[in-house]
């Protein structure tokens, strides 16, 4: 007999969705999806990008092969 079961997903954490993220969506989407809004100016738009490829750069973890 087959069982199937869908295994509960967890919610991502900020960090995590921030890691997963590729250099090219923070550099285009992010700054798309925050003009959107219209409750960031263009410099608080760069520093928050800037931030965020610090962010992954600092906490990227080096896959040892």
């Amino acid at each position: 007999m087959l069982t199937f079961f869908a295994a509960e997903r967890r919610e991502m954490s900020l960090e995590e969705r921030i890691l997963a993220m590729s250099e090219d969506t923070i550099r285009t989407r992010i700054p798309d999806r925050l003009r959107e809004t219209h409750l960031f100016t263009e410099d608080e738009i760069d520093r928050a990008v800037c931030w965020l490829l610090e962010f992954r750069r600092q906490h990227h973890l080096d896959v040892i092969e």
